[in-house]
């Protein structure tokens, strides 16, 4: 690859009329099939308690991922988007077990509850309210940080295959386990 060539201008192929259909995902990594490509990426599955708008998210990130077979950029924007999905449904589990995290300012003080909660602060209620293990804590926090760095980019990111299957895998984790149905228990309990 020249990232000097006119059909390479920004690092990865410049869509065309005559290369769109074109797989892009064998020039970067030509010891993976379609079929393996295809089978580690339909792997990771979300559990039936997670509710159909949170995994129409999760589908539609996978696609992504999928259909990067075609065009590379697809499998960060799919990855990506993996971390939104993620604060959908931390902000959806707040809203089934009626837990109202706290919104606060700059300064520290309580702000009306006018505002939407951020990530940072759905995460939190979850974990106090027994949600969420010390180490999930930190897996959540970090999906939070990546969700802002794909967010408000300075740039654009490429992701390899092996860090896109591992936030597929992750995001199901993590997911799943939030909608456990003893998930609504362990927030009874530490009331």
């Amino acid at each position: 690859m020249n990232n000097k060539d006119a059909s390479w201008p920004h690092g990865y192929k410049q869509i065309t009329q005559q290369n769109w259909l074109e797989p892009d995902m064998p020039f970067y990594f030509p010891n993976i099939s379609p079929e393996t490509w295809i089978h580690v990426s339909l792997e990771p599955q979300l559990v039936a308690t997670v509710p159909n708008d949170i995994a129409s998210l999760f589908e539609v990130a996978r696609a992504a991922i999928i259909q990067s077979w075609f065009f590379y950029p697809l499998l960060t924007l799919g990855a990506e988007q993996l971390n939104r999905v993620q604060e959908t449904a931390a902000r959806e589990r707040c809203r089934q077990l009626k837990i109202l995290p706290v919104k606060l300012i700059k300064s520290g003080r309580r702000k009306g509850q006018t505002t939407e909660p951020n990530f940072k602060e759905l995460i939190d209620a979850l974990k106090t309210h027994g949600n969420m293990t010390a180490s999930e804590y930190v897996r959540w926090n970090a999906a939070r940080k990546l969700r802002n760095l794909s967010s408000h980019p300075n740039r654009q990111s490429i992701y390899s295959p092996g860090m896109a299957n591992r936030s597929l895998k992750s995001t199901a984790e993590l997911i799943n386990k939030l909608f456990e149905p003893l998930a609504f228990t362990k927030s009874k309990e530490a009331s």
